[in-house]
């Protein structure tokens, strides 16, 4: 079962360049894929990419790294 834990209770911005920005379903918020590959690659898949990103995006809300990614 999903759980919030380790996850902050208010969304997260993150600094990027102005790229389109991404939310998860637990409210967190990114200024761009870049920097959401970042954050989850910092906060346990350290091998977590961009384009596994964007591969779950393309599915209209496709689940990785244990969230649903969509464009803010």
């Amino acid at each position: 079962a999903w759980s919030r834990e380790g996850f902050p209770d208010k969304p997260v911005y993150v600094s990027g360049g102005g790229h389109r920005p991404l939310k998860t379903e637990c409210g967190m918020f990114f200024k761009s894929m870049s920097d959401a590959a970042r954050w989850v690659s910092e906060n346990g898949y350290p091998r977590a990419k961009q384009s596994t990103i964007a591969a779950a995006m393309a599915r209209r809300k496709g689940r990785v790294y244990g969230m649903v990614w969509s464009y803010a």
